[in-house]
């Protein structure tokens, strides 16, 4: 290989690579703080391990670190941010003290919106002080190229309640992109008393809809944990009404459902990363749903009120527990179920005689492998509401993927009832129930939404799960993560319960940071739109693009892109070392996709390794069950 032949060569001459100039604390390179990011490159290449500096204890360290410097700015606030070259993989720790006697204030592994570079955003420094920067490839095996930038943002016009930014309360969750980068604490304002606060914080703020109910929901963007809180009042003198860390469906996101609360009034909205600390992230606020349930999936069987229709007969109906379905408990329904409910859903039927059966056939591609659980239901109504459950079968509940059967009895003839379905622990598992065929069923399980920016575009992936009438996805682009137009649609598959993969190129995504999202459009004409994501327009070539769907519960894809016509070799290991899977593949030019029999494999973390004449890299993929 020619990276072997050169290596040899420069043996055989004599020839050895110069440490890097900051091959330690004192000889750091100062970086210059700017009001926004702008890298540099710089390198690591025969760098050694600085001794006697408090280990980083992440990002799998062990030497071949190189050193940089920044001066506090009068803000205390700094922001080091990374991007790939030779290495696509890096570690990063921050220091204070003496460059003879520091202490670790943070360590990073790969928080970067740029691939499994590393991010740090400091803040409540001393102005006027000197921190350290101690960069490092994972594992220390594939050193190289870099790059690195320090920033330090001006607060941000909704740093505080009475400079809030005004959200549009929708008929539907339509995320807005914000970030807590640059901003400071709030005086004055009563403390939320959840999530960990200790601020920087920022604010939005909207106005009440008719129904006095809402749901606010939040993204992930870099930051991955949240806290909201809910205020009323003037913006000088705020009351709290609610306080949330992670009750949001995205990861460790927040949200709140908010009813009673005066129609036309303004409403304030704080958040905060958890704990502390400065990220991006997106947030949504969407009108109440029949009966004072908030969220923003009207139309769907994740209500109560809004049940899909099951008919008996012939044949079967698929759906599933999805992890994203709220928790609805309206009357007294968790004092009639046999276990806790965390994302139900609910399917209504007309008793045909005085016995009716459900056959569950199927019971898969769990999350958890808890299963599911399901019960069926006489219900009251009150002006068209569920408010009183009485139960008429029994409740299936096993606990685990094993089979059975819900059946109802002392049923009248031509009432309606209503079954529902439940992932045991909140656990997202595929079932299906034979006998009976369903209509409003939830269309479409689309995960995996990703994007990369390669030499040809941003490159956008997706997959489902399983679709139902589902007509086509309109790819939606935005340059402020607020007013979006069609780039491209993409046929759907109709209807199936095989995985389906998706990509999109967006070849004309001007440079800078582009916000994505896909409206998935039915055959009836609803529109299902999906979170929003970012990606950072800049060239990549000769990387692995993106690993997808991660977490997976079946087969996985490696979006690679090659500078040129290549091979690959590509290696799979457990967490126990051992390999799980290897081959060569033939890579074109541009964009491959190769594809890992991942659905073998067991529960658990993996790392992959693909490695060329010029190039090792790494990824991590998890599978679960």
């Amino acid at each position: 290989m020619r990276q072997l032949l050169l290596s040899t060569l420069l043996l055989a001459t004599g020839f050895a690579w110069a440490q890097p100039a900051n091959d330690n604390p004192c000889s750091a390179i100062s970086l210059t703080v700017g009001a926004s990011c702008s890298f540099s490159s710089y390198t690591n290449a025969a760098a050694t391990a600085s001794a006697g500096v408090p280990a980083p204890g992440c990002a799998s360290y062990s030497g071949g670190d190189v050193w940089f410097s920044v001066v506090v700015p009068a803000n205390g606030q700094v922001i080091i941010d990374m991007n790939t070259g030779v290495i696509t993989d890096s570690g990063l720790g921050l220091y204070t003290g003496t460059c003879g006697s520091l202490t670790l204030l943070s360590c990073d592994d790969d928080s970067s919106p740029n691939g499994n570079m590393s991010y740090l955003a400091a803040t409540g420094l001393t102005p006027g002080s000197t921190l350290f920067i101690r960069v490092w490839e994972y594992g220390n095996n594939n050193n190289g190229t870099f790059s690195i930038c320090a920033s330090s943002p001006t607060p941000m016009g909704n740093d505080d309640p009475c400079s809030a930014t005004l959200l549009t309360v929708g008929a539907t969750c339509s995320y807005t992109a914000g970030t807590t980068v640059g901003s400071t604490n709030s005086a004055g304002v009563p403390a939320p008393g959840c999530a960990s606060y200790s601020g920087p914080d920022v604010w939005f703020r909207f106005v009440v809809p008719a129904s006095g109910s809402v749901q606010i929901d939040s993204q992930t963007g870099t930051t991955t944990d949240s806290g909201m809180a809910l205020y009323t009042g003037a913006c000088g003198s705020l009351t709290l009404v609610s306080c949330d860390d992670d009750s949001s469906p995205n990861g460790a996101m927040s949200l709140i459902n908010a009813s009673g609360l005066t129609a036309g009034s303004t409403v304030y909205i704080r958040m905060w990363d958890y704990g502390g600390g400065t990220g991006t992230f997106s947030i949504c606020v969407a009108q109440a749903q029949p009966c004072g349930i908030s969220g923003p999936t009207a139309g769907t069987n994740d209500y109560c009120p809004t049940p899909a229709t099951l008919t008996q007969g012939p044949g079967t109906f698929s759906a599933s527990t999805d992890v994203t379905f709220s928790s609805d408990q309206p009357g007294n329904v968790s004092s009639v179920f046999c276990g806790s409910i965390e994302n139900n859903s609910w399917y209504q039927f007309t008793a045909t005689a005085t016995t009716a059966s459900f056959p569950i056939t199927y019971v898969g591609g769990c999350v958890s492998g808890f299963g599911i659980q399901a019960h069926v239901y006489s219900v009251t109504y009150t002006g068209g509401c569920c408010t009183g459950f009485t139960s008429v079968s029994n409740c299936y509940n096993p606990g685990n993927t094993t089979l059975g059967t819900v059946t109802a009895t002392g049923l009248t003839i031509g009432n309606q009832y209503l079954l529902m379905i439940d992932g045991n622990s909140g656990d997202g598992c595929e079932f299906t129930i034979s006998g009976w065929s369903g209509t409003g069923i939830l269309p479409v399980e689309l995960v995996g939404f990703k994007g990369i920016s390669t030499d040809l575009g941003n490159h956008l992936t997706w997959m489902t799960l399983s679709e139902k009438n589902n007509k086509l996805f309109e790819i939606k682009h935005s340059l402020d993560g607020i007013n979006y137009s069609t780039v491209g649609t993409i046929d759907g598959a109709g209807t199936t319960t095989v995985d389906q993969y998706y990509e999109f190129v967006h070849e004309t995504a001007p440079k800078g940071i582009n916000y994505y999202r896909i409206d998935q459009l039915d055959l009836d004409g609803r529109i299902n739109p999906t979170e929003v994501i970012s990606v950072n327009r800049t060239e990549a070539l000769g990387q692995i693009a993106v690993v997808y769907p991660n977490p997976t519960k079946h087969a996985a894809v490696i979006e690679y892109i090659s500078e040129f016509q290549d091979e690959v070799m590509v290696t799979v290991c457990d967490q126990s070392g051992n390999t799980v899977f290897t081959q060569v593949f033939q890579l074109k030019e541009g964009p491959n996709q190769l594809n890992l029999p991942s659905e073998e494999w067991s529960k658990g973390v993996y790392s992959i390794t693909t490695k060329t004449d010029a190039i090792v890299l790494r990824k991590k993929l998890i599978k679960v069950m």
